[in-house]
């Protein structure tokens, strides 16, 4: 077997949005905070990415995290997030596979009822209860950094007309429409070519019109992804979205999450928090395009910069898919990945 690198994969999927995590085989990644690393590897790494995430190995909806060493002493591991779109300063159902995979492995002793998993990422120190049955974990409850309503207007988004959209940040920034406001009738996989045409026509105009700045991280610059959201299906349940998450560069891939989005819930219900439409400590049940759910709810209020903002907690479940090595071939000419798109 003529191989040039052998990288050691764990695959989960949370809520029905499967997660690659790389546990060995990449390099020393350099930086000083999560921040530096997560550039480093869009600069020197990006390889394992496109390896891992796109085609022959993965698709247009994989996502992925690299374990590595944490650069806050608090925390038991630090975690660069990507998919196949690019990377993320945070992504919310990896992180419950990550908390999941890390006390289910034994990298972090497991212990019942609870056991607490703190991750140092670039979006900040996220800190996991995991919740543990006989040796097993049956879910875990993540505390989100602060989330936020960024801005929120109505603009010009062409074809479609003047139509409401919020910018909202959960660890990632989002532009937000309503389903019925964009003309689609129905948050579902047989609607994914329409939903992701019209969100290609948000994500444009919203990033013209509004863009985003964190005001505390210069490197969270730009909105990410569009969350569209509709009424749910499922008794119980609070609200149905889909989120599409864009890409970063020319040559990636748009992606679609099929779980209810760990960072997208975590915006949502710090918008709705801050706009008065939700109270504290009241559960927050998100619907995916796939009729998965998390419950979220707010725990605190915060102030990001000069926006008001809650604390998210947002629980969910993942389970074990398979253990992979990827392997590469120098010869082979698709070593590093294709994109379709």
């Amino acid at each position: 077997m003529n191989t040039s690198c052998m990288l050691k994969v764990i695959e989960t999927h949370t809520a029905g949005n499967p997660t690659r995590h790389i546990v060995s085989g990449v390099p020393r990644i350099s930086g000083e905070t999560m921040g530096e690393k997560m550039q480093y590897v869009m600069d020197h790494l990006d390889w394992v990415r496109r390896v891992t995430m796109m085609e022959p190995r993965g698709r247009n909806g994989m996502s992925g995290c690299i374990y590595t060493e944490p650069c806050n002493p608090e925390a038991d591991m630090g975690i660069v997030y990507f998919d196949a779109a690019g990377y993320l300063t945070m992504c919310g159902h990896s992180t419950i596979a990550i908390s999941t995979v890390l006390v289910e492995t034994g990298i972090v002793r497991m212990t019942e009822p609870v056991t607490t998993v703190k991750l140092d990422t670039p979006a900040g120190l996220i800190v996991a209860k995991v919740f543990v049955k006989d040796g097993q974990v049956e879910k875990v409850t993540f505390r989100n950094i602060p989330a936020f309503l960024y801005d929120a207007r109505e603009i010009d988004i062409g074809a479609l007309g003047k139509v409401r959209v919020e910018v909202d940040y959960g660890g990632v920034a989002y532009a937000v429409v309503n389903a019925k406001d964009i003309g689609i009738e129905e948050i579902s996989p047989k609607n994914l070519r329409e939903i992701v045409e019209k969100a290609h026509l948000v994500y444009a105009a919203a990033s013209r019109e509004i863009g985003f700045q964190h005001p505390e991280k210069a490197f969270i610059n730009r909105i990410t992804s569009v969350m569209i959201v509709g009424d749910p299906d499922i008794q119980g349940a609070d609200n149905k979205e889909v989120v599409v998450i864009m890409p970063l560069t020319e040559g990636d891939t748009t992606a679609v999450d099929r779980s209810p989005c760990g960072t997208g819930t975590s915006a949502r219900v710090g918008s709705l928090f801050v706009q008065g439409k939700l109270k504290e400590n009241t559960p927050f049940v998100h619907e995916s395009i796939i009729g998965t759910c998390f419950t979220a709810e707010i725990v605190g209020k915060a102030k990001v910069g000069d926006f008001p903002a809650g604390i998210p907690e947002i629980t969910g479940s993942a389970y074990f898919t398979a253990s992979t090595d990827f392997f590469i071939d120098p010869r082979d000419p698709l070593k590093n990945g294709f994109s379709m798109d």
